[in-house]
């Protein structure tokens, strides 16, 4: 249904959906506002936005006005004009002005681009604003010359002690886009106005520092701030960028679009795409710690040898000579291959490819082989590419063992707006958290017994169906025996009830997704609990969806899966180097430095910064980041996004591939001629077959291709195997033991733990933090900050004490990077049993 109505004159043919000042924009028609946005509703704040309607006694907000048959409406009269003068006067009062309507402006823009250094801002030549501020494009379009009314200095504090950006009221004009984004889109409501009347400001409840009131620090507040009241501390003593480039961020699976700035070839900062998945969003990791990331004084440049214990530069011919060389006197058995998920499709080819021909070994490991993902076999494909752009489409979402907040957070604004539409949340988690808050319903999961509600739910919904009648034969037989004596284990009658509870919301029929973490997967029988999730996913007829973590997840397990490859845990390697089965190691990204023990004889490591398990290895080879070099990655929908080189690599790091070419020459007569990527997807495409037809540039032009997996194996998930009868076995867990629980970090580039090259994510979260619930607290006598060892049977690691209320009692939760310094890398912990459910004991440090 269209409308027709009559702006400045021009006939328009309009939707009733939008309102006057979308409409405008969309045909060029310029009406000035400060306070709209196109993420937010209408608010109708600062009257720039003001227009004419024949017929209409008074002026109206053309953002909170919507079209009408025969509409006519003026955007530009003298009287709009003088209005629109006066209000941008007043607003002006409260902002420091001078160098808005100074005369001699343009002189300082050219010879004083340099003083902007201080302490605090004072003028538009000492703001970092200077040049992309928003009053400046209305003070000019309205041709302000003079403000006649006295200024009015608020004299606020600047604040400057959280991390990441600081805020400075002194320039704020009280438009309310950071209070809206912050609880509209995100969820957080963590900021808010202040006082009343002139004392009006932009602050947060009690005053407290945003770290202390919640803030997750996506950055959403500063993107749509049009002054430089909110600005990033990294940037504040930038220039303007000279050059712009569309790409994307790879530090998670969603990879969200975003527009790089730079300043003289060096990235200074990254926006969000507003028209993309991600829609003008971001999280911390890729507005911030991605910055901090790029310029990191870790990265590698050079290729290093270990020689009489230390690490030595040596040259790529040097190195690509010994490598070989040393490789050559292995038998394939006897050396092992870790693969990275962040690298991409082709740089994981070339690696299983000269693994596969050149090695001649069939030892190959993954980190994420600890992910939900690789727990879900190619039988069963998820419903990714279908539900990842309709999650708003859901009227219930179920949240599995992860905290997407965190996690995943461009899927939580999703969710976040389908609640809010009427849709609802439920959250299945063994830790609670703030984003709890949401959702109409949190179940708190036990590691010991959470299989056995999970057969629980599924057992009531199998009664549920018989009593009314609607129980197929094959539904009858879902349930297998081992399963069925799951449901006498161990559940108390509290969890008996949840479940009932669970499985009478799941009977009723409606639309609903399954959002799968990798939580759901931390004991030894992850596997077994997603094949009980995806029996009640079939009872309740509801999509499933598996979050992978990591940038190229996908496209190493579907990679892998056509190449034969099947992925071991690590435990497996541990055991095997032990017993001197394996002998050299190449892994991409390095693993905990214990792995590189006495008997281990050569460890060659393909990274791009310092580690503690980098720093171990005999050779280390520097290689290119997603944003050096062009690569393809298959995101958590199953997109395949082809990542644009947005700068040159520094020094002598190579692709990967490139790396593995040089390697191939030189041990065997394969002449592969690898001279680009080009070459590399040639190779590609003529041995993968699905990607036989694809169009590489047109996928770069923006064309979607949704991948389909691999393999298909002809046993389907559900008949794979039955349940074994495996509770948790927690070795001689005792009274006084807490459990913890862990898990990977969200927060790492392939090892690198990301607080370690950024300090305001270490204030945020750290991967040294252990989390106690407060009264264990009190009665362990801790509190936060303290030094603790935990203790179990797999060692001692030192960790720092937070609280948390939303942590279980007698539960510890801590994450762990692969690549961190031993004494407090749970990493290890994983080596002997692979289970990430282990019993403690906790010692004073």
């Amino acid at each position: 249904m269209t409308m027709k109505i009559v702006i400045n004159g021009q006939a328009l043919e309009v939707s009733p959906d939008k309102t006057i000042l979308d409409i405008a924009r969309e045909n060029n028609i310029f009406i000035p506002s400060l306070c709209d946005h196109s993420l937010l509703e209408p608010f109708a704040g600062c009257r720039l936005c003001l227009v004419e309607i024949k017929g209409r006694k008074a002026f109206v907000p053309s953002c909170a006005t919507f079209p009408e048959e025969g509409m006519e409406v003026v955007t530009d009269s003298p009287k709009l004009k003088k209005m629109r003068r006066e209000i941008l006067e007043l607003i002006l009062t409260e902002h420091p002005h001078a160098c808005l309507i100074c005369q001699e402006k343009e002189n300082c823009d050219e010879f004083k681009s340099t003083i902007r250094k201080v302490g605090e801002v004072t003028g538009c030549v000492l703001c970092p604003n200077n040049g992309q501020c928003e009053l400046q494009e209305l003070v000019e379009y309205v041709g302000l010359k003079k403000v006649r009314y006295p200024a009015v200095y608020r004299n606020e504090e600047i604040r400057k002690n959280d991390p990441f950006f600081e805020r400075n009221n002194n320039l704020c004009i009280l438009c309310g886009r950071c209070v809206r984004i912050c609880q509209e889109v995100r969820g957080n409501g963590v900021l808010t106005f202040i006082s009343r009347g002139t004392e009006t400001i932009i602050g947060t409840v009690l005053d407290k520092s945003l770290i202390d009131s919640g803030c997750q620090f996506c950055g959403a507040c500063l993107d749509v701030c049009p002054t430089g009241a909110l600005e990033e501390k990294g940037r504040k003593y930038e220039l303007l960028p000279d050059e712009k480039k569309p790409g994307f961020c790879g530090l998670c699976s969603v990879g969200c679009q975003g527009i790089y700035e730079l300043r003289q070839g060096r990235i200074i900062g990254l926006k969000p795409e507003v028209n993309s998945f991600n829609q003008g969003q971001y999280c911390v990791r890729g507005k911030f710690v991605l910055r901090e990331l790029i310029n990191s004084e870790q990265r590698i440049s050079y290729p290093y040898r270990r020689q009489d214990q230390q690490l030595e530069r040596i040259s790529w011919e040097e190195a690509v000579d010994q490598i070989a060389e040393k490789l050559k006197s292995y038998r394939g058995d006897e050396i092992a291959c870790i693969s990275s998920p962040c690298s991409s499709v082709e740089n994981l080819f070339a690696f299983f490819k000269f693994a596969q021909e050149v090695l001649k070994t069939v030892n190959f490991y993954s980190p994420s082989v600890y992910s939900a993902l690789a727990h879900w076999p190619l039988s069963k494909g998820d419903d990714a590419a279908e539900v990842w752009n309709h999650v708003q489409d859901f009227k219930e979402i179920f949240a599995w063992g992860a905290d997407l907040r965190v996690s995943h957070p461009i899927l939580w604004v999703k969710i976040l707006e389908a609640v809010r539409n009427g849709s609802s949340l439920f959250v299945f988690d063994f830790i609670s958290s703030p984003g709890d808050r949401w959702a109409e319903k949190k179940v708190n999961l036990f590691p010991l017994t959470y299989l056995g509600f999970l057969a629980e739910i599924v057992n009531q919904l199998l009664q549920i169906k018989k009593d009314n009648g609607s129980l197929s034969e094959e539904e009858n037989n879902l349930l297998s025996a081992g399963e069925k004596k799951l449901l006498a284990q161990r559940l108390s009658a509290k969890e008996m009830r949840k479940a009932r509870k669970a499985a009478e919301i799941l009977a009723k029929s409606s639309s609903r997704v399954f959002m799968i973490g990798d939580r759901m997967v931390i004991s030894k029988n992850g596997s077994q609990a997603l094949l009980l999730l995806e029996k009640i996913a079939r009872l309740c007829q509801a999509k499933l969806v598996i979050l992978p973590q990591d940038s190229n997840s996908r496209g190493e397990r579907e990679l892998a899966a056509v190449r034969g490859i099947s992925f071991k845990p690590l435990s497996d390697l541990s055991k095997r180097i032990v017993n001197r089965q394996v002998k050299a190691v190449i892994s991409v990204g390095a693993v905990s430095a214990s792995l590189s023990g006495p008997h281990l004889e050569l460890q060659v490591v393909l990274d791009s910064y310092w580690t503690e398990g980098a720093k171990e290895a005999d050779f280390v080879l520097p290689i290119n980041n997603f944003w050096e070099e062009e690569g393809s990655f298959l995101n958590a929908a199953a997109r395949w996004q082809i990542f644009p080189a947005i700068i040159s690599p520094p020094d002598e790091a190579l692709p990967e591939w490139g790396v593995f070419n040089q390697l191939a020459e030189k041990m065997s007569k394969s002449k592969w001629q690898w001279t680009s990527i080009d070459r590399v997807r040639r190779d590609l495409k003529k041995e993968v077959k699905s990607l036989a037809k694809v169009s590489f540039p047109k996928i770069k032009q923006g064309s979607a291709f949704i991948w389909q997996p691999f393999v298909q194996e002809k046993e389907s998930f559900s008949k794979e195997r039955e349940l074994k009868l495996e509770m948790e076995t927690l070795g001689a867990a005792q009274a006084e033991d807490y459990f913890l629980i862990t898990s990977p970090s969200s927060d790492q580039y392939r090892s690198l733990a990301l607080a370690e090259v950024s300090r305001g994510l270490a204030l945020l979260r750290h991967h040294r933090w252990a989390y106690f619930h407060p009264e264990d607290l009190s009665s362990l006598q801790l509190s936060e900050g303290d030094e603790v060892f935990l203790s179990s049977s797999k060692g001692k690691i030192k960790a720092v004490v937070k609280s948390s209320p939303f942590i279980p009692s007698r539960t510890v939760y801590m994450s762990f990077t692969w690549g961190g310094a031993e004494e407090s890398n749970l990493a290890d912990w994983l080596w002997p049993e692979g289970s990430m459910i282990i019993p403690i004991k906790i010692e004073r440090g």
